[in-house]
């Protein structure tokens, strides 16, 4: 018995039913690449901020250790970077000094960028960018109780 032929056209239209089915599969396989790349992306930018992390860790080390060994109140600062970012932390006070100047919305400023709480007097905020950049504290054995 031979095969029964269809006509022409019943064979276009199943190439074209065919190629019209291929070309929905490419579609999605496009919209995969395409979030495949987004996910791509975002795992690189986090690469990029941890990468930029450890920098400012490593950088910051070195800085707190170099600031612990200051003496005087006029003695050069050492300053840290942006934990975030690495990014040098615009307006760093050069000297110990210079900190027990610093107005109230500076101190916040400087906190903020050095990722520390902005609570507290001022005194004692001045006290946390002491500590957070490695100055040697004194307290008075009676503060220490």
């Amino acid at each position: 018995m031979a095969a029964e032929r269809k006509p022409p056209s019943e064979i276009f239209q199943a190439i074209f039913d065919t190629l019209n089915r291929m070309d929905e599969q490419f579609d999605r396989m496009d919209e995969q690449f395409d979030r495949m790349d987004e996910r791509l992306d975002r795992i690189d930018q986090n690469c990029a901020n941890i990468t930029a992390r450890m920098s400012a860790s490593d950088y910051n080390d070195i800085a707190r250790i170099q600031n612990s060994l200051l003496r005087g109140t006029n003695d050069a600062i050492t300053p840290l970077r942006n934990p975030s970012t690495n990014a040098a932390i615009p307006a760093f006070p050069a000297t110990p000094d210079a900190i027990n100047q610093l107005q109230a919305a500076a101190v916040n400023t400087l906190l903020t960028a050095l990722e520390q709480g902005t609570d507290g007097s001022i005194a004692a905020r001045r006290e946390r960018i002491g500590i957070a950049i490695g100055l040697v504290v004194k307290r008075n054995v009676s503060e220490a109780s």
